[in-house]
């Protein structure tokens, strides 16, 4: 399985990258084997990890922040996530996370960003909000917190801090 996320709240895309990481390991407890690819060494941990996979291995969560901007080798990340059928294998779960528009993005590697919003996988676009669903993210985040927030509440602290998700979920805090 690849769940893919990207957009220009940076803020929104680790949270909710970490929000599906935090679930998938919830559900397998202790068999989870956990690697996160850094820029550096991606393709060479990527290929490790799905190359070298035996039938007694537990299910396997593989973060993957940064594989596009500035990353020369983003060609042969796709080259494994394809040839490795994780698409399709549900004891894998592959979570890329990228902070970058989407035209950023199809400029960097189009292969790669086409692959990754094709179906099977899950598209997650954090996209600046405003307005309404930025007041509405507001009160969920405070909900979510155990504070009780009612919109105007939100719009308030809209007008003091503006509209940086990371700020406003600082405030919250």
């Amino acid at each position: 399985m690849i769940t893919f996320m990207y957009g220009l709240d940076g803020y929104r895309v680790a949270y909710e990258s970490r929000r599906i990481r935090d679930a998938y390991a919830q559900q397998y407890g202790d068999q989870l084997t956990r690697i996160t690819l850094a820029p550096d060494s991606a393709v060479q941990v990527l290929e490790q990890s799905l190359k070298h996979r035996s039938l007694f291995d537990g299910p396997t969560l593989i973060h993957a922040p940064r594989v596009f901007l500035g990353h020369a080798e983003s060609g042969q990340i796709e080259e494994l996530l394809v040839s490795s059928g994780v698409s399709k294998a549900s004891d894998i779960l592959v979570v890329v996370e990228e902070v970058g528009s989407q035209k950023e993005l199809q400029t960097a590697s189009k292969s790669l960003f086409t692959f990754l919003k094709k179906k099977p996988h899950t598209i997650i676009a954090c996209e600046p909000l405003e307005g309404s669903d930025l007041e509405a993210w507001i009160v969920e985040g405070a909900t979510e917190r155990g504070i009780q927030m009612s919109r105007a509440m939100a719009r308030a602290l809209m007008s003091s801090r503006g509209s940086d998700s990371g700020a406003l979920a600082q405030e919250i805090d």
